[in-house]
């Protein structure tokens, strides 16, 4: 390695135990030995039960000192159960940055998890997305980055998969109810207008940099109107945006209508915030991004194990037992890729529920090869804003390197990659019979080496 990280750990008493980490950065030198590369930067991390004073040094090995006040070892000592603090080691829950890193992201701070993150590599001819993209997963289950490294190692010997994101909005629906029909159709009236739109749109976006709104759209039911407010939100995700938005264009309109809601609410469950929906397909939440690629037979066969006809058939097997019972994510694991690419970069993890609604289709072509195509219809994903900032999210978003312009819709693209990946792979283990003696050679024998 031409780069050598050394974490070195030490106890400072017997009573009071903290941890002391000293981190070098070190280079290998032409004649091999290591030499220091940087200063040395230290710094001290208290832990559950130390009192002592926390001790930075920095890179001029100038020390300053001061009291204990981290907000993780004083949340620790206020919210976690006394008989947990008296027999619990809580030292892997600190951190190497500093607490106030975190504070923005969560209540009641009290450290970090660690989750392994592995790589995968893929390649992807998209509108947004061109070339060869390492993207980090975040997992503890042994198997699955080996899985979507194989599939993804197909994409790349068959030129890569054609990809493409053909639509981006975010909703929020408010609903506002009335006391009787009527009155709830003169408001709809009312409300569906172009100028009370100008003003919506004025208002709503006084309180963003990235999101536009594009358009509303009013529907009636009984009493009730349900609003659909639509944005554009750039390379944000765009969920805060859509409901700071929304909301701030209710309040400043809402006084102007003729006749006043008995009572409303910012969202009534109507943008399927959360939630996994047969109308995303049509209705998109979101990033719609789709794609598709032709694979050779003779690779099929050389890389999965496995044939055309057994991935056909395996498909359209899978797709049937889905459809039978009313699931909406017509894909075989979507969700492991998302829940581990989310974890790594900064997404946010419950949008799973969400992003993994999809179809995917394996079949044969008159050649004799594999045509797969693939739609995830509802893709929440953004590469600014949420856990992005965070510095390990960060860093592993940096490592996908995407284009600075519209980096948001190449992020779908390489994902939508990688999803394929699995797809294949878990195609070709299970019509191959080899899925089950893949985890148990990896899951429980596995050291995270491929040889």
């Amino acid at each position: 390695m031409s780069k050598l990280r050394i974490l070195s750990r030490t106890a400072t008493n017997v009573n009071s135990f903290g941890r002391y980490f000293s981190t070098s950065v070190l280079k290998q030198s032409s004649a091999g030995d290591d030499a220091d590369f940087n200063a040395r930067k230290s710094f001290h991390k208290v832990s559950n039960k130390a009192t002592a004073d926390i001790q930075v040094r920095n890179q001029s090995n100038q020390a300053e000192s001061a009291t204990a006040t981290s907000v993780s070892l004083n949340n620790r000592n206020m919210y976690i159960n006394q008989n947990a603090l008296r027999n619990v080691d809580l030292s892997p829950l600190d951190d190497m940055y500093n607490d106030d890193t975190y504070t923005r992201s969560v209540e009641k701070y009290i450290g970090t998890v660690k989750v392994p993150v592995g790589m995968v590599n893929v390649d992807v001819n998209g509108i947004y997305a061109k070339g060869s993209f390492s993207v980090p997963m975040a997992t503890t289950e042994a198997a699955l980055v080996a899985s979507y490294s194989r599939g993804c190692k197909l994409i790349r010997a068959c030129g890569g998969v054609n990809t493409a994101v053909i639509g981006q909005t975010i909703q929020r629906v408010p609903e506002f109810i009335f006391r009787n029909l009527p009155d709830a159709y003169t408001f709809l009236q009312w409300f569906d207008r172009p100028e009370v739109f100008n003003a919506l749109k004025l208002a709503a976006e006084s309180t963003t940099n990235h999101g536009k709104l594009i358009k509303i759209v009013p529907n009636l039911h009984g009493n009730k109107v349900h609003v659909k407010f639509l944005y554009e939100t750039g390379n944000a995700s765009g969920q805060n945006i859509s409901t700071f938005a929304t909301n701030a264009a209710i309040m400043n309109v809402l006084p102007e209508c003729p006749i006043q809601p008995e009572k409303w609410l910012l969202e009534a469950g109507g943008s399927q915030d959360k939630k996994a929906s047969i109308g995303f397909y049509n209705n998109s939440r979101g990033l719609y991004v789709t794609g598709e690629m032709v694979c050779p037979k003779e690779l099929v066969e050389s890389i999965l194990k496995t044939s055309v006809d057994n991935m056909n058939d395996a498909n359209e097997s899978t797709l049937m037992s889905l459809y039978m019972q009313g699931v909406t994510g017509l894909t075989y694991h979507a969700s492991n890729a998302l829940a581990a690419i989310f974890i790594a970069c900064g997404q946010d993890p419950a949008c799973v529920a969400e992003s993994h609604v999809g179809v995917q289709e394996a079949r044969k072509t008159p050649e004799g090869d594999l045509r797969l195509r693939i739609t995830m219809p509802s893709l929440m994903v953004g590469t600014v804003g949420g856990g992005t900032f965070l510095p390990s999210q960060r860093t592993c978003l940096d490592i996908v390197q995407l284009p600075e312009e519209k980096s948001r819709l190449a992020f779908a693209e390489v994902i939508l990659g990688v999803i394929l990946g699995g797809e294949l792979s878990i195609a070709g283990a299970m019509t191959a019979h080899h899925f089950s003696s893949a985890h148990h050679s990896l899951a429980r024998k596995g050291n995270g080496v491929r040889k």
